[in-house]
């Protein structure tokens, strides 16, 4: 499933946001996808030592990262970390580390950081 969306985001140039497709693709993504991702990673049993479930994680660090790299800093900020990121009540060191990956494996290593702190207290 992220694979797919991983393809679909990287093959538009950039992502404007009053054209109506990408519109809701992006209300999709960020209403539904990325939180149900979010909600299967922090499920007790999803264990990232896994490796079908490590893949999960990357990929999602993959989609944050093509996501920072399409949209304006201001919206991956107000979908990404604002609207989703800040809900889960997180460590300012992880909002702060989403705002500055700057690839995929930061963005990998961001939402690791927000399993463990997340899942370990």
């Amino acid at each position: 499933c992220a694979q797919f969306f991983i393809e679909l985001v990287d093959q538009w140039p950039q992502l404007e946001c009053g054209v109506q497709s990408v519109t809701e693709f992006l209300q999709y993504f960020f209403v539904s996808f990325v939180p149900g991702m979010m909600g299967c990673m922090l499920k007790e049993s999803f264990d990232d030592q896994d490796a079908m479930q490590h893949r999960n994680v990357r990929e999602m660090g993959v989609i944050f990262s093509l996501i920072k790299q399409k949209c304006s800093p201001n919206e991956f900020e107000q979908k990404v970390v604002r609207d989703i990121i800040l809900g889960y009540n997180c460590p300012a060191n992880i909002i702060s580390g989403f705002l500055q990956a700057s690839n995929s494996d930061q963005m990998e290593s961001c939402l690791k950081a927000l399993l463990h702190a997340l899942k370990h207290t």
